[in-house]
C-alpha cells in the first residue's frame, strides 16, 4: 500500500463554536517543503528538473538549466536515503526502493562568463515515490465541517472519479473512522494531530495521505510545544548532503543551513562540495511563526562535519610544490611545467575521485603537453605523481 504525504500551502478557514472558542486546521508542512538551493554561481545560472515517473518507483528526472550569464562544463546528480549516490548522466534514471520521499539534488559546475572563475550551484527537491502515474490523481485533503466544544467534525474533499477509493480517518488516540465525514471529541487546546488516508484499489493500488494540526482556542502556546528540531546529515567524501526532519506542527517555518566554511542554503534538504577536507561546524537554524505563537520561535543545532578526499594525495613538497598547469580553462591540450622529476606519472580524475586517463612516465623537467579533447568538458584533477612527490592541479576541459 503507498502512503504519500502532500504539502498544503492554505491556511484553512476558521469556525467558530459555542463561547467564542474556534478550531483550526494548519497543514503539516509549510509551502518550502521539498525544496532547497545553493547558489554558488552568478544568479543568472538557473538550475532546476522535472521528475517523471516510469512506473513501479522508476523516475527520470530530467534537467532545466539556463546557463545565463555562466559558461556550463558539466552537471552531476545525487540521491540520499542510507546512503549518497552520484551520477555524471545528462539524465538521471533511478528507481526508489520503495513507498516514500527521497531527497535528489543537480549541481551544475560551470565558468564564470567574465572571469572563467570556476563555480556550483545546486538544486535539490524531495521525490515522492509513486507506483504509477495514476496515482498522482488522487490527492487527499480535508477541511472541518462542524465544532460543539470539544467536538470536531471533518469531511474530506476529494473529487477524483477517475481512481476509486475509500475515506480512513486516524486520530491521535489511536481511533480509526472510515467513511468521506468524522467526527471526533479533543481534550485540551492541541496541537492535535489528524490524518486522512484515501486507499484506492488495483491495478495500481494507490493511496494519498496527508495529516493537519488542530488547535481549538483561543490561546497561545511556547515554542516548545509546537517545535520538535532536527535533521539528519551524509557525507561522502567532501560531498554533503543535509535533510531537516523538524516537525512544526503546522506553522509557517523556514530552514537555514551553515555548512561552516562561508557557504549558506536554505530549505529542507541542500548539497553542498567543500573545496578542502576537514572539519567542519555544521549547523541548522529553524524559524518558526505564526497565530498560535506571541513571538518567533529559532533554534539552531550543530554537528562537527568530517570529510575527506576522495582520492589520497601526497605530500607536497620540493620539486612537486613548483609545478604548474595551463591554461586553464583549455579547449584541447594542458602543458604541465616545472623543475626536474623522476618518474612522473599522471593521473586525470574526475569530482568523485575516479580515473578518466593515465599518462606517463616520464623524467624530465620543464614541460610536458598532454591531449584532452578526448575527455568530456567538466572539471577535473590532474594527480601528479614521481619519486619527488605528489602535487594535484585542477584542470578544466571546456567545449571547443
Amino acid at each position: 500500500m503507498i502512503s504519500v504525504n502532500r504539502a498544503l500551502c492554505i491556511l484553512l478557514p476558521t469556525l467558530l463554536g459555542p463561547m467564542g472558542a474556534y478550531a483550526q486546521l494548519f497543514p503539516e508542512h509549510s509551502p518550502e517543503r521539498g525544496g532547497g538551493s545553493l547558489v554558488g554561481c552568478d544568479p543568472s545560472l538557473q538550475v532546476d528538473f522535472d521528475a517523471q515517473i516510469l512506473g513501479g518507483y522508476g523516475y527520470l528526472m530530467v534537467p532545466n538549466v539556463q546557463e545565463g550569464e555562466t559558461y556550463v562544463v558539466n552537471s552531476v546528480w545525487s540521491s540520499f536515503s542510507d546512503v549518497l549516490v552520484q551520477s555524471y548522466d545528462p539524465e538521471l534514471n533511478i528507481g526508489f526502493p520503495g513507498p516514500g520521499e527521497y531527497p535528489v539534488c543537480l549541481t551544475v559546475n560551470a565558468l564564470d562568463a567574465g572571469s572563467f572563475a570556476p563555480c556550483s550551484t545546486s538544486t535539490c527537491k524531495l521525490i515522492e515515490a509513486l507506483p504509477d502515474s495514476i496515482c498522482l490523481d488522487l490527492v487527499a485533503d480535508f477541511t472541518i465541517s462542524g465544532v460543539a466544544g470539544s467536538v470536531i467534525s471533518f469531511v474530506e474533499l476529494g473529487d477524483i472519479t477517475s481512481v476509486p477509493y475509500e475515506a480512513q480517518w486516524l486520530f491521535e488516540d489511536g481511533s480509526i473512522t472510515v467513511g468521506p465525514v468524522a467526527t471526533h471529541p479533543f481534550v485540551g487546546p492541541g496541537p492535535h494531530r489528524v490524518c486522512l488516508t484515501l486507499v484506492g484499489g488495483p491495478p495500481a493500488f494507490c493511496s494519498s495521505s496527508i495529516c493537519k494540526w488542530l488547535y481549538i482556542g483561543p490561546g497561545t502556546g511556547d515554542c516548545d510545544l509546537f517545535m520538535d528540531p532536527g535533521f539528519i546529515h551524509y557525507n561522502d567524501g567532501q560531498l554533503v548532503g543535509v535533510l531537516d526532519t523538524s516537525s512544526t506542527s503546522g506553522l509557517d517555518h523556514e530552514v537555514a543551513w551553515d555548512f561552516g566554511d562561508g557557504t549558506v542554503s536554505t530549505g529542507q534538504v541542500a548539497l553542498h562540495a567543500y573545496e578542502q577536507p576537514g572539519v567542519f561546524n555544521l549547523c541548522r537554524t529553524l524559524r518558526m511563526w505564526g497565530p498560535m505563537l506571541t513571538d518567533t520561535c529559532v533554534t539552531t543545532e550543530c554537528v562537527d562535519i568530517f570529510t575527506y578526499p576522495t582520492t589520497a594525495v601526497g605530500e607536497v613538497a620540493g620539486a612537486m610544490a613548483d609545478w604548474s598547469a595551463s591554461p586553464v580553462p583549455t579547449a584541447s591540450d594542458v602543458r604541465f611545467k616545472g623543475p626536474w622529476v623522476n618518474d612522473l606519472r599522471i593521473r586525470m580524475l574526475d569530482l568523485s575521485g575516479r580515473t578518466v586517463q593515465e599518462f606517463g612516465p616520464w623524467s624530465g623537467s620543464n614541460g610536458i603537453s598532454i591531449d584532452l579533447s578526448p575527455m568530456s568538458p567538466g572539471i577535473y584533477l590532474a594527480e601528479l605523481r614521481s619519486q619527488e612527490g605528489t602535487q594535484v592541479l585542477r584542470v578544466v576541459r571546456e567545449r571547443p
